[in-house]
């Protein structure tokens, strides 16, 4: 999804230090609200392995600044020009 799908402007998010699921928001009909991006990175932060803390840093980055590592498993990536959030794990509601 981050390199296949994702343009360069997306917001990307990740649990900090911890193994997860990342969470791309698109931005092509404009930035997301504050209420918004707090709302991903808790659901970042439910599907990661830290979901059962009652605080989780996640991390939040421009998907422009996102790179895979080579030779590295699928999924591992570098990032930088973060800031991190701090939230509550939460589950998202289905539709």
């Amino acid at each position: 999804l981050t390199f296949t799908r994702a343009s360069a402007d997306d917001l990307w998010l990740h649990a900090r230090d911890v193994p997860g699921a990342h969470i791309v928001i698109p931005t092509a009909e404009g930035l997301p609200s504050e209420e918004d991006v707090f709302w991903a990175a808790s659901v970042a932060a439910y599907y990661s392995r830290a979901r059962h803390d009652t605080s989780v840093e996640v991390d939040v980055t421009v998907k422009k600044y996102v790179r895979a590592i080579k030779g590295a498993t699928p999924g591992l990536v570098t990032y930088r020009n973060e800031t991190t959030l701090r939230v509550a794990p939460e589950e998202p509601e289905e539709d």
